[in-house]
């Protein structure tokens, strides 16, 4: 797991926990957050029992942590007490649920996450295949987290530029541009490992596809109402 401790305002901390098999991975996000942030600190491990361990104590002195993890009892980022420490953890979703729920000084945190009724962030990490539609890298969550807590939506193009600059030289040297898992199985091009007997993959599998058929829908019904809108 990797935690870095990220500083954007002098009055509130932000936190990052990866996991030790994401440093072996050649194109990370991290490494560009790290450099374009004031204090970041990384801390490598598979679990975090407690928060009173020497290396993250004296960071969260006086401080409120909070864990960014879209749970369904988190508060937006632009609620966020001045003195909170962001949280994040870095790594595959697998790893990250992984950690969060072996991890007693993690799961037992307030949680907090993008308020995506307010602002719409659209994958930038195009060079590699996410999970779902909407899913995006540990920098693009935590660079929005920043912009909404700091309510400066400029700071979310600012830290995403690197990431962005990453994406196109590779792919101007043969990188080919990815989709989700989902949009890929839902048009019946997916070619990796599909489950053929197992029926609770399978029945994931299917809600995976229902659901990015209702959000192309109801993407499709929102740009005609707003191009009827806009003809009135």
């Amino acid at each position: 797991m990797s935690s870095e401790l990220l500083a954007y305002a002098s009055y509130i901390l932000r936190y990052n926990y990866y996991h030790p098999n994401e440093i072996k991975r050649p194109l990370r996000t991290m490494p560009l957050l790290e450099a374009a942030l004031d204090d970041c600190h990384i801390i490598r491990c598979r679990r975090v029992y407690s928060l009173e361990r020497p290396d993250l104590k004296s960071l969260l002195k006086d401080k409120q942590p909070f864990l960014l993890f879209p749970s369904e009892d988190a508060v937006t980022c632009d609620n966020l007490p001045n003195n909170a420490a962001l949280i994040a953890i870095d790594g595959t979703w697998r790893q990250a649920r992984n950690i969060l729920f072996t991890s007693t000084g993690l799961s037992q945190l307030p949680k907090c996450r993008v308020d995506l009724s307010k602002n719409k962030f659209k994958n930038q990490y195009i060079i590699r295949t996410q999970p779902e539609e909407g899913f995006v890298s540990t920098l693009e969550a935590i660079s929005a987290a920043l912009a909404e807590s700091e309510k400066d939506s400029s700071l979310y193009e600012i830290l995403t530029a690197p990431l962005r600059a990453l994406c196109a030289i590779q792919l101007e040297h043969g990188a080919q541009q990815h989709h989700s898992k989902q949009e890929l199985l839902a048009k019946g091009i997916w070619d990796g490992d599909r489950p053929s007997k197992n029926r609770n993959k399978l029945n994931r599998e299917r809600l995976l596809i229902e659901r990015y058929n209702k959000l192309q829908l109801e993407s499709a019904q929102a740009n005609e109402h707003n191009k009827k809108k806009s003809l009135r």
